[in-house]
């Protein structure tokens, strides 16, 4: 999943922080995306391979994390 953390100037959106996140080679797709008020990022998908069945995965990252362009460890939607 590529994701983009945009910052907004008066007169112009720059990338804040971007990043590709695939901690394995399943395929990932269909991505949904939210930052609340706070700055903390959620990232929704869908993730299937051949060994894999299709299944729902999150993560995100919290404005406070150290590493930028990170995400936090993946989990399974059960």
């Amino acid at each position: 999943m590529r994701w983009y953390d945009p910052q907004s100037r008066r007169d112009a959106i720059d990338r804040y922080q971007q990043s590709t996140f695939s901690p394995d080679s399943s395929f990932r797709w269909m991505g949904s995306i939210a930052m609340d008020a706070d700055r903390d990022i959620a990232l929704g998908y869908s993730v299937s391979s051949a060994t894999v069945a299709p299944a729902i995965r999150y993560t995100g990252r919290l404005s406070g994390d150290v590493l930028a362009n990170t995400m936090q460890a993946e989990t399974t939607d059960r």
